[in-house]
Formats: C-alpha cells, sequence, structure tokens
C-alpha cells in the first residue's frame, strides 16, 4: 500500500495519462456510451484498499490537500460559465425555468429526505446535488449525428447549464449555516458570518485574478496564475473551516463577468480540468470501501429525483406548448436525469462536512452512475434516435 508523496505521484500519473488516453480515443471517434466519467471511478475502486490495496482506505484524508484544489478548480470553472451577457439574452421563459424547475426538483427531494429522518445538511446536500443537470452525453452524442428534436435540445443544454446555478446557492448556503465551525462554536460564530466569509474569498480572489492576468497571453503563465489563485481559495475555505466549491464559483462568475478577455482564461482552465477531474473520480473510487451503503440516499438520487424530472419535464413540455415552442419529444425531463462533475464534486464535498455518514459517498456515485446510464439510453433512443440511409443503420 503506498502512502503519501507516493501516492500522489501515482494519482498524478493516473490524471495526466489518463485523460490523454481518453482525449485520444474521442478524436478517433472511440467511447464507451455514459461510462466516461464512471470508467475512472471503478478504476479507483480497483486500486482501493478494498480491493488491489494500491491506495489506503482513508485515501481522500491523505491527499486532502488536492481535494481541496480539485473542488476549487471544478468551482472555478464553473463559475466561469455563468456569463451574465449570455443569460440577459436569453428571453425571460428561458430564465424562469432554468432557474426555477430545479429548485422545484430540489425541494421535492429535500422534503423527501426530512421525511426519511435524514439531517437537514444532509438533506439539503442531496437537494443540492439532485438539482444538478449534465449536457456532456448530449455533446458528446451530437458530434456523431444532429439530434431529431434541435428544440428539445436547445432546452436541455439551457437548463443543464442553468441547473448549477441554484445548486451552488444551496449547497454553498447549508454548507455553512451546518458547517463544523458553525457547530462546534455553539452558535457563536453564526452560519451568515461564514457565507459573508465565503462571498469575501470568492469576490476577492476573483478580483486579484483579473488583476494578475492583465497582458498575459501565454497559456502556461495563465494556468500558473490559475493554479495560484486556486490554491489561495483552497487555503483560505480550509481556514474558514468551509468548502472551496462555492467560494471558487464565486471568484469564476467575478472573472468571467469583469474580465475584458475572459474566454482565454476559460480555455487555459479547461486544458487543466480533466486531468483534476480524472483525479478526483479516482480519489472517490478508492474511498469506496463497500462497507456501508446508504439505500435511503440511493433512493433519493435515483428514483425519487428521477420521478421529479418525469414530472418537470411533463411541466416544461406543458408550458412550451403555452409559448409556441414545438417539442415533438415525450418525457424530455429524462434528458435531464444525468449527471456530471459539479453533482459529484459536491458530493465530495458534502463527504468532507460529514465525517460520520458511513455509505453516503458510496450511494451517491452509485447513483451518479446509475442517472448518466439512464440519461444516454433515452438520448441515444428518443431525441437521437438511429437513421436508415441505403438499407444501413447509422
Amino acid at each position: 500500500m503506498l502512502h503519501g508523496p507516493l501516492t500522489f505521484v501515482l494519482l498524478v500519473a493516473f490524471a495526466v495519462f489518463g485523460s490523454q488516453l481518453q482525449r485520444t480515443l474521442a478524436l478517433r471517434g472511440l467511447r464507451i456510451p455514459a461510462f466516461d466519467g464512471p470508467i475512472w471511478i471503478l478504476l479507483g475502486v480497483v486500486l482501493g484498499g478494498s480491493v488491489a490495496g494500491v491506495f489506503p482506505e482513508d485515501v481522500l484524508a491523505v491527499l486532502h490537500a488536492v481535494v481541496l484544489m480539485g473542488l476549487a478548480w471544478i468551482g472555478l470553472v464553473f463559475g466561469m460559465q455563468i456569463d451574465r451577457t449570455v443569460i440577459r439574452r436569453l428571453q425571460p421563459w428561458h430564465r424562469t425555468i432554468g432557474f426555477f424547475l430545479p429548485i422545484g426538483v430540489g425541494a421535492i427531494l429535500a422534503g423527501v429526505a426530512f421525511g426519511l429522518g435524514l439531517k437537514p445538511i444532509m438533506a439539503f446536500g442531496l437537494a443540492a446535488i439532485g438539482m444538478v443537470s449534465s449536457g456532456e452525453s448530449l455533446d458528446a452524442i451530437s458530434r456523431s449525428r444532429p439530434p431529431a428534436d434541435r428544440s428539445a435540445a436547445r432546452l436541455l443544454r439551457m437548463l443543464a447549464a442553468f441547473s448549477g446555478i441554484p445548486a451552488m446557492a444551496v449547497f454553498g448556503m447549508a454548507s455553512v449555516v451546518w458547517c463544523p465551525v458553525s457547530i462546534m462554536s455553539g452558535g457563536r460564530v453564526p452560519g451568515w458570518h461564514l457565507l459573508l466569509g465565503l462571498t469575501g474569498v470568492g469576490v476577492i480572489t476573483g478580483y486579484a485574478l483579473m488583476v494578475l492576468i492583465r497582458g498575459l497571453s501565454d497559456g502556461l503563465q495563465l494556468l500558473t496564475v490559475i493554479a495560484g489563485i486556486t490554491t489561495l481559495i483552497a487555503g483560505s475555505a480550509a481556514v474558514l473551516g468551509i468548502s472551496p466549491l462555492p467560494a471558487a464559483a464565486v471568484a469564476g462568475a467575478v472573472v468571467i463577468n469583469r474580465c475584458v478577455f475572459p474566454h482565454r482564461l476559460l480555455k487555459a482552465a479547461h486544458t487543466i480540468e480533466r486531468p483534476l477531474l480524472v483525479a478526483m473520480l479516482v480519489l472517490v473510487g478508492a474511498s469506496l470501501t463497500g462497507l456501508a451503503f446508504s439505500w435511503r440516499v440511493f433512493l433519493i438520487l435515483t428514483v425519487v429525483r428521477f420521478v421529479s424530472m418525469v414530472s418537470a419535464g411533463a411541466v416544461l413540455s406543458h408550458s412550451a406548448q403555452r409559448q409556441d415552442v414545438g417539442l415533438t419529444t415525450s418525457f424530455l425531463g429524462i434528458g435531464l436525469v444525468g449527471q456530471g462533475p459539479l453533482a459529484l464534486g459536491i458530493a465530495v464535498a458534502l463527504a468532507g462536512i460529514l465525517s460520520r455518514s458511513p455509505g453516503m459517498l458510496e450511494a451517491t456515485a452509485a447513483a451518479i452512475v446509475v442517472n448518466q446510464v439512464v440519461a444516454e439510453a433515452w438520448l441515444r433512443r428518443s431525441l437521437f434516435p438511429p437513421t436508415v440511409s441505403g438499407g444501413k443503420t447509422t
């Protein structure tokens, strides 16, 4: 079993070579449906202490600094996608359903979690995870063939992009109200103080990043500055006892909306996003012991969430008809069931807050895999049906 620096070196090797292998296969048109992310979780399980024993069982604690950096980077990249100019170009109806549809789903999940006796931080954390949808599968399939219903595809992309905003807001507020610092202080450190601290860290580091990147055009220089700011966010959040994920999202939003040429920064950040994501997925897989599994969490994030998404899709279709938006696809909500790195990042951050939550991370990882498989299967069958040309099916 490896420890300390050797564990870190092996993780970096998997992150770099794994992401490069995945990129090379994608360029050649080779891709395992619905398993871009879960396959790295599976690799982590195999290498973890419960199977091969390459990584220690407490790998998340051993590499806590790497986890904080990964969460900060995920939050920063997500925040850079909250472009106010893009949001303003949308029609009022799109903005309304983009914000309130995931909030409705989250409210249902939180209510069911409370009804099953889960703690408030767990209930709101699961609601935030369940609110997140991903458009990765939609984008991956659309590279090979066009969607049969372009209006539905555009709506799904927009909703997937919007869903992270209210989800991050819910998790950010829950993480400071019920964080260990607030609880252990006996209320002497109110949650709103920590919320101000979280927002302050994001705003200050966001403006600092804007100042530092002025005049820089080289990709390596930009990456160096981004890595430094990400480290600062992760360290500041650790000192305050809060998650770096929402703080970094605030910083990213500041940069994308206040910087003169922000897209070069986003392009530079994307170059290292995949290696960090692979590292996070392997870490999550290696930390899964299999000794505990929370069926309540799994059912909330699969069955309850699936029903909620289908119901939300029905409301969306009805509203689209009133807005004269032509949709020919049925059960549109199933297309929102898939989840991506932001949902996994919130789950890892939630596990860090809940030190005594056996089986939560295992159940969440399994639910994300199931949701991804279900969403991609529906997309391929309903939104991207195979076309018949010359007697051949493509």
